[in-house]
């Protein structure tokens, strides 16, 4: 948490009030998962409670909106406005109204190259047309060091819990997503694409649900491995679509705890996203392995997908 800083700020086309920044211990990808969730800061911070969804299932998709209570101020909705993914800059805006009044909060993630950590910006802004009737300038000092607290106490909870490795691959399949998610959402074929579970695998339902179990034969472990689908995301508007997987009866290193796949839409093309958790004592050499065999299998399914005809 060194080199941090908290700085006054001012533009044109919103009327900025301030903005904070600390730098994380953790690699970019890793953070961008966890932050993105506004439920991980409910939990964290002591003072915010009563989390709840309002529109759509997550904190980080255009359009979605979730809501909190500020315990002893008022209750506050976010609506995520805008969303900005690059390998070295990760970037989220959020529309915020509570307090008669309506605010943006941008949370900005920048790469740092030469140590791996991540600089960490929130900036709160102002719509010009709101500041004419709000003045926040009495406690606009008070605000900023809440602000930057939030940053060093989500730092601070990052540091001591148990790390976890985080495996990430993403890609463009140049495909409509409802066609995409069809192929997702039937992990069998899937696998006969390219094993990213491993041998043999089955399900003990003809139409996988929440609560259904799949297994496998894994070179790995050596033995059948139990999967349990813990989670669809399939929401009214369909703007993004996951599953997500949970290994059951087994502790092993080298073995993923949880695997997730989403889609999400991106004008006429996909984003296909699929990510491990492994624990934390997971062998190197495995890793290294593990990750360039998983940036071939997703160039496969790219390739697989785009190729497949109506």
């Amino acid at each position: 948490m060194n080199n941090d800083k908290k700085e006054m700020i001012s533009k044109n086309k919103e009327s900025i009030l301030f903005s904070a920044s600390l730098i994380y211990e953790q690699n970019i990808n890793k953070l961008w998962l966890f932050l993105r969730d506004i439920r991980n800061e409910i939990n964290i911070i002591e003072y915010l409670d009563d989390f709840e969804y309002i529109e759509g299932y997550n904190s980080w998709t255009k359009g979605n909106i979730c809501s909190f209570n500020w315990i002893g101020l008022s209750r506050f909705n976010y609506e995520c406005i805008k969303s900005k993914i690059e390998r070295n800059k990760k970037m989220l805006k959020w529309e915020i109204k509570g307090m008669s009044i309506k605010i943006y909060k941008t949370l900005i993630l920048y790469r740092i190259t030469s140590n791996n950590k991540t600089l960490v910006k929130s900036i709160i802004s102002l719509p010009k047309s709101e500041n004419e009737f709000v003045d926040l300038f009495p406690t606009k000092k008070y605000y900023l060091n809440l602000e930057y607290e939030r940053l060093v106490k989500k730092s601070e909870y990052l540091n001591i819990i148990n790390k976890d490795f985080i495996s990430y691959e993403s890609c463009i399949i140049n495909r409509n997503y409802l066609d995409v998610w069809k192929w997702i959402f039937d992990l069998e074929k899937l696998n006969s694409i390219t094993q990213i579970f491993g041998e043999n695998i089955e399900c003990n339902e003809s139409k996988l649900r929440i609560g259904s179990f799949l297994k496998f034969f894994s070179k790995t472990a050596k033995r059948t491995v139990y999967i349990k689908v813990v989670e669809i995301s399939n929401p009214k508007k369909r703007k993004t679509l996951g599953i997500k997987l949970k290994t059951i009866g087994l502790n092993i290193n080298n073995i993923s705890k949880i695997i997730e796949f989403k889609i999400v839409r991106v004008n006429n093309k996909t984003q296909l996203s699929i990510l491990h958790i492994f624990h934390n004592d997971i062998e190197q050499e495995f890793l290294k392995k593990f990750q360039i065999n998983k940036k071939e299998m997703i160039k496969k399914y790219k390739k697989y997908l785009e190729e497949q005809k109506n």
